[in-house]
């Protein structure tokens, strides 16, 4: 018959390998990141010169139906300016961009064919 001095070593070893199991499996599910939830995409439509009031409303219609919460509206004076105004809409990081008439979709075309960061994916 065992004693009872001779089992409370073995109990507080087993305690300890029991602790040990538990603080690495804590450690291990606290350690993973959870997915982070996607964020609302950047939108902005561009107006060109030639656009209607109509053609500004359906273009933000479909921003919001992209799924994004805040869009920016840029009307510009013609081609050349849709041109810049759609390259610097890539630069400030919009991932969709919505053309507003013409020269507005002429510009985002252009801008999407080219290689720059982030108008590719419009």
């Amino acid at each position: 018959m065992t004693s009872l001095p001779t089992r409370a070593p073995a109990l507080a070893g087993l305690a300890a390998l029991i602790a040990a199991v538990l603080a690495v499996s804590a450690g291990n599910a606290l350690s993973k990141d959870p997915t982070p939830a996607p964020s609302a995409p950047r939108a902005a439509v561009l107006a060109g010169a030639d656009a209607t009031a109509s053609d500004i409303a359906e273009a933000t219609t479909t921003a919001y139906r992209d799924g994004a919460t805040r869009i920016v509206v840029r009307n510009t004076g013609g081609l050349q300016e849709a041109q810049a105004q759609a390259a610097a809409l890539a630069a400030e990081g919009h991932t969709v961009v919505v053309p507003a008439g013409p020269q507005a979709r002429s510009a985002v075309a252009q801008a999407a064919a080219s290689e720059l960061p982030g108008a590719s994916d419009w």
